[in-house]
């Protein structure tokens, strides 16, 4: 049996933080609880986490860390199962102020870019994956496409992920560091991540030396450093660990379709990555990311195009 003891100790990592740690056993009954201001499918499909499986009209399996939930939402009640109430509040980001999160990146209505696509996207939150799993996700999402990326990462769980029962569906949960440790690189480029299989394995041989979860505890600029320091971790994949695992929400990942709007709309010529950075960091603030996330959704969705 799992045993929440054997996790807290220090790993080849470091110290896991509590939220990637062994949960205790949760109940075997479907529990609920209300949610306001939280649309799950639009933040589960908004392109933030690669593993997950939609099992009806409106319910998901979603494996990050060693968790495997079984969520569904009606209306202002969300069903789950595999955590407890805490652990899914944490996961999904409903701890959020997120009204006051929209008055930030909206500036009071007056954004109206913004204000658009908090319209459309209304409910989207930024969740919180494990670590090492967000890593090696980004790190095979490099010149990738979402498609791609779901299908790369769902093709690692199934061959060195344990599968886990649940409501009776079954999921893979992503593999840990000590299962992917000793596999080696021709392992890897047999499940055909091309390039991306060359930096995982290298990665992997470094992160004792990181000490990948104690960048929690560190201010963004030095969390970013050692990110950087691994094979294959550019601005990009840095930046959606620490928005995306370590919940740093000044963090402002670009990529062709933030770099498309910010261009068009708020720098008014084909900027460069560092002045899109730094315009967003002093126009968005502390709530970068959430204005990132949606930016991100409305560029897609309106397709975009430079100026």
């Amino acid at each position: 049996m799992r045993s929440l003891e054997n996790a807290q100790g220090s790993g080849p990592c470091g110290l896991e933080p509590s939220w990637v740690q062994i949960p205790p056993p949760a109940s075997d009954e479907m529990q609920s609880f209300y949610v306001k201001d939280f649309d799950l499918q639009k933040t589960i499909e908004s392109g933030q986490i690669f593993h997950y499986k939609k099992v009806d009209n409106d319910a998901y399996l979603v494996a990050t860390g060693k968790r495997a939930l079984f969520v569904k939402q009606k209306g202002e009640k969300l069903y789950f199962l595999g955590a407890s109430k805490e652990e899914i509040k944490n996961v999904f980001g409903l701890n959020d102020n997120l009204n006051k999160i929209y008055e930030g990146i909206t500036k009071d209505g007056k954004d109206k870019i913004l204000v658009d696509a908090v319209k459309k996207f209304f409910g989207t939150r930024i969740m919180q994956q494990d670590p090492f799993e967000c890593l090696i996700s980004y790190i095979l999402s490099i010149n990738s496409n979402i498609p791609r990326i779901k299908r790369n990462v769902e093709d690692l769980c199934k061959k060195y992920g344990e599968e886990i029962k649940i409501n009776s569906y079954s999921i893979n949960l992503f593999p840990s560091f000590e299962r992917l440790k000793d596999v080696s690189l021709e392992e890897l480029e047999r499940l055909r991540f091309g390039f991306r299989a060359k930096f995982i394995k290298q990665t992997i041989s470094l992160l004792p030396k990181i000490n990948l979860y104690s960048l929690q505890n560190k201010n963004f600029e030095e969390a970013k450093k050692d990110l950087m320091s691994l094979p294959g971790v550019g601005e990009k994949v840095a930046g959606c660990v620490l928005l995306y695992s370590f919940k740093k929400l000044e963090s402002f990942p670009v990529d062709i379709w933030i770099k498309r709007i910010m261009s068009k709309y708020y720098l008014k010529k084909e900027a460069t990555i560092k002045e899109i950075k730094e315009f967003a960091r002093n126009y968005f603030g502390e709530y970068a990311g959430y204005a990132q996330l949606y930016l991100f959704l409305y560029a897609r969705e309106m397709k975009i195009k430079y100026i």
